[in-house]
């Protein structure tokens, strides 16, 4: 349930309706295994917040709308930053795809068969739960605290690679037979 959750607060839907959606890291689930996966999604996605947040900081400036719109607050006049801005949110994206979507999709299954029906079901709650406070988090902080928002999620990414390191096991190669197995050793 808690890669539900990460899922949300990595920033995720801030970004993904910005490019298509690519699950090639489907590919490297079962060689490489969903842990590692996880953690080098999430030790590499903060780079490119930090990127966005500080070319906003450095070349944006607050403006009180842009174009009528009072929701948009943050104006970066320089189109090279801008543009590298756009890179870094397809940069984020990109490493989104290929490593934390395809492992946070497959951690349901992972439950002891007594309980797979009732994990899977508390993931999605816990996905929806998250991507609902998000709805009414974004868009406020965008307008409070503008540029900043991206370091909140950064530090959310950060974050999730301590907890993937602390507390996730490594199922790669293992059928859903040996979890049920390593689920009733708590291992």
């Amino acid at each position: 349930m808690s890669g539900q959750v990460w899922g949300q607060l990595t920033g995720m839907n801030i970004d993904v309706l910005l490019t298509s959606n690519d699950r090639s890291g489907l590919l490297f689930i079962d060689s490489l295994g969903r842990r590692p996966l996880l953690m080098y999604g999430a030790i590499i996605m903060p780079t490119w917040l930090f990127g966005v947040s500080c070319l906003m900081g450095v070349h944006g400036h607050y403006v009180p709308s842009v174009d009528g719109n009072l929701n948009i607050r943050w104006s970066v006049p320089s189109k090279p930053a801008a543009r590298a801005i756009i890179a870094c949110n397809y940069l984020f994206v990109a490493q989104l795809f290929h490593h934390l979507g395809p492992g946070i999709g497959f951690t349901c299954p992972k439950f002891p068969l007594k309980r797979r029906a009732i994990g899977n079901g508390f993931c999605g709650a816990w996905n929806w739960i998250f991507n609902f406070a998000l709805v009414f988090f974004v868009a406020p902080a965008f307008q409070n605290i503008q540029w900043k928002t991206y370091l909140l999620f950064a530090a959310f990414c950060r974050a999730m690679a301590n907890h993937v390191f602390l507390m996730f096991p490594e199922t790669k190669g293992k059928t859903l037979e040996e979890i049920d197995i390593i689920s009733a050793e708590n291992i």
